[in-house]
């Protein structure tokens, strides 16, 4: 019954009324819980506990009873409470109970949620046809979409909510595509990516008949994308846009586009009207963009062949945008764009990354004539240099920048532009692969305390202790950090410790090493009986070996104790990453230098997502079992050739990571069949398993786990063996 549940443990796929397909709860009760009832019905209370992440608590305690005394949380509460937590944990409490579903189903909510059917089109639509909550997104990838009765009318059931709708290399009919869209009443957004089949015969709506079922669904549009198709002709295109008036954004990225006017003339002499069937002209797409000018404000032409001229006729146009996306443009020079933004004046967001031909000239006069601008991406313009970057700062309404993969700054341009205290307003900045130092991280995090994302990816010289500290110490709104190859960061700036403790920790790590063979050895020696074959000793040897790491882990987490106690001037006050308590991504990919100590002392974020610690490794067992228990909402999780992590330390990490959907391993060397056995016995929810060169695994092991796991859809497991080949 809805008013006695007080605990529900995911075990299954999150279909709600799904039968025997859907989600299985396990509940427990038993509690006598009214005061913490009353309690609870505190909005005071409910958000200093949410606020201090103990929502679990709350979860724990909710017994909603019967009786008339002790009433149970009315929607408007559920839904104060449910605005606390990040999208993982809200998917959690969802399946509580009805009233708590129900209450996870308001239009603040189910913004940030997206429904993608991947694979079995139609019983998918089945499940949501028949479920009693609605949806505003919708992706459909790599499907084979048949609409047939009665699955047509639970489509319509389904579709009647949608806001956005994007079909991914699907296979599907011209026929199908209408009946796939007539019942959308509601569309604001359609998204075409490949689906070559559905462009191919050249002649989708050309029936009246079709142009009267889809005009309702077509006039409500605002943003509309048909990417990385080839097929796409001027008689699709004038079909399709006379029937959206309204529209608001419109891309065409990666679409095979002609834009010599020679092309054009060639298939349109003056005596012809009639759209050809075989191109796609540039001409002609801004012919039909022309009556459009009111309502159109965001275009996209990134990876087509768009030149100055083109780009010049454009901006010349009474259409006025304030977004322009010319990503990886390679015609494109800074002529143009200079053109382009002295007639366009209003851009508020402009991304021309890897536009290889633009210069200095190119963004000075975006800086100089764009003031309102938010959002600037200059990733990958290898021509640029600190003449225009250190004039950043003129942008006062600047949020978001990316300015990576930028070789040819120099540091002093990078702090000039970013950390003159005047951008303040920025939350969102990458500076992956650019050449900046110590001191300009630093400044720049003393300056920019709003930033929500940062991303010092391959930072080699910027990203060390000192700089690490002062990110911890500055930027504790950061919700995702970036830190891959690092190389010089390590534990030390993690924790906010002192020299001492990065060289204790150095020799701790050095004696266990060193004392690695001989204990090895002996784990070998004692763990074979006589009378033993040789596959027994193979199979018995990997037992042994797992031993013998989890002996390695002991003795290391020992000596960390052992610094805690022993080593002077190594104390916890310092700046550590645990003083960011939102984080809710984390890349530390080839930090070889960080290891057990951070995940131990500075890793507790009840809003992790994302980890990514591939190539760290000084990681060991010690770490993945302090880690397990602190990350408990993680779904995405990267340990890529982590040579020193075992079975014994995995196994203990992984039961706490119920949530986990994407886990890749490959090349961890030491985990065997025992990883593989508790992967299907705890992370049910898994999607993706990646165990590559896991050599210790057997193909046998793999297919054990595979059989067990319902919602996986992609296993990579290459360079394994099986026992047979043994034998």
């Amino acid at each position: 019954a809805d008013d006695q549940i007080i605990w529900a443990e995911i075990e299954g796929p999150v279909w709600p009324n799904a039968g025997s397909n859907g989600s299985f709860l396990r509940i427990s009760r038993g509690f006598g819980a009214g005061l913490v009832v009353r309690l609870i019905h505190s909005l005071i209370t409910v958000w200093a506990l949410i606020r201090s992440h103990h929502w679990k608590l709350i979860v724990h305690l909710t017994r909603m009873s019967s009786s008339s005394e002790n009433p149970p949380l009315t929607l408007d509460v559920l839904v104060k409470i449910f605005e606390n937590l990040n999208f993982g944990d809200l998917l959690t409490v969802r399946l509580v109970s009805k009233s708590w579903y129900t209450a996870s189903l308001t239009s603040r909510f189910l913004d940030k949620i997206v429904v993608q059917i991947s694979s079995y089109f139609t019983p998918a639509i089945g499940i949501l046809g028949e479920s009693e909550g609605f949806y505003l997104h919708c992706v459909l990838k790599e499907v084979d979409v048949k609409l047939k009765s009665p699955v047509d009318s639970q489509w319509g059931k389904f579709s009647e909510s949608l806001k956005s709708l994007s079909l991914h290399n699907c296979d599907i009919s011209e026929r199908d595509f209408v009946t796939l869209l007539e019942s959308c009443k509601h569309l604001e957004n359609i998204a075409i990516s490949g689906c070559a089949g559905l462009f191919m015969p050249g002649n989708l709506l050309n029936k009246v008949e079709d142009h009267q079922r889809l005009k309702d669904v077509f006039e409500g549009l605002k943003g509309f994308t048909i990417s990385s198709n080839r097929y796409l002709s001027d008689s699709i295109f004038g079909t399709l846009i006379r029937l959206m008036p309204n529209l608001a954004s419109l891309s065409l990225c990666g679409t095979q586009i002609a834009f010599h006017p020679a092309i054009h003339r060639r298939f349109y002499p003056q005596s012809n009207e009639n759209l050809s069937e075989s191109v796609l002209t540039f001409q002609t797409i801004l012919r039909f963009l022309m009556p459009l000018a009111k309502s159109l404000k965001s275009l996209d032409f990134s990876r087509t062949n768009i030149d100055n001229k083109s780009l010049n006729s454009l901006s010349t146009s009474n259409i006025r945008l304030t977004s322009i996306y010319l990503v990886s443009c390679d015609q494109l020079t800074s002529n143009g764009i200079i053109q382009f933004v002295l007639n366009q004046t209003g851009l508020q967001i402009v991304d021309i990354s890897l536009s290889t031909r633009l210069n200095d000239a190119a963004v000075n006069a975006i800086i100089n004539n764009c003031c309102e601008l938010k959002t600037i991406s200059l990733k990958g313009c290898r021509e640029l240099t600190s003449l225009s970057i250190r004039n950043i700062h003129k942008l006062s309404h600047l949020s978001t920048v990316n300015l990576s993969r930028l070789e040819n700054i120099d540091p002093p341009g990078v702090s000039e532009g970013l950390g003159s205290g005047i951008n303040w307003n920025i939350t969102w900045l990458c500076l992956a692969s650019t050449p900046v130092t110590e001191s300009e991280v630093i400044k720049i995090s003393k300056t920019l305390q709003q930033l929500t994302y940062l991303d010092l990816t391959s930072c080699y010289d910027g990203v060390t202790d000192a700089s690490a500290a002062s990110i911890c110490s500055n930027l504790t709104k950061l919700a995702i950090l970036k830190l891959a190859w690092c190389e010089k960061l390590s534990d030390a700036g993690l924790v906010g410790n002192s020299d001492i403790l990065s060289t204790q920790l150095c020799e701790s790590s050095d004696s266990i090493a060193m004392s690695g063979p001989s204990s090895s050895s002996q784990g070998r020696v004692n763990i074979m009986n006589e009378g033993e074959d040789i596959q027994d000793i193979k199979n018995r040897g990997r037992i042994g070996h797992a031993f013998h790491k989890l002996n390695i882990s002991s003795r290391f987490a020992s000596d960390l104790n052992k610094i805690d106690v022993q080593a002077p001037g190594t104390n916890l006050n310092g700046p550590s990453l645990s003083n960011i308590r939102g984080l809710r991504e984390i890349d530390f990919c080839s930090c070889s230098r960080v290891g057990d100590f951070t995940l131990i002392k500075s890793f507790d974020f009840n809003q992790l997502t994302y980890l990514n610690l591939s190539l760290c490794q000084k990681i060991t067992d010690a770490g993945l079992m302090a880690l397990g228990p602190k990350v408990t909402g993680l779904m995405v999780l990267f340990l890529n050739q982590c040579s020193s992590i075992t079975d014994v330390g995995f196994c203990d990490m992984i039961k706490h990571l119920v949530r986990l959907r994407h886990l890749d391993i490959q090349g961890c060397k030491l985990l065997g069949n025992d990883t593989l056995t508790a992967i299907s016995m705890h992370l049910q929810n898994l999607q993706y398993l990646d165990v590559s060169v896991c050599n210790c695994m057997t193909l046998e092991g793999v297919e054990f786990c595979e059989k067990r796991l319902p919602n996986l859809g992609t296993i990579h497991k290459r360079c394994l063996k099986s026992t047979k080949e043994d034998n």
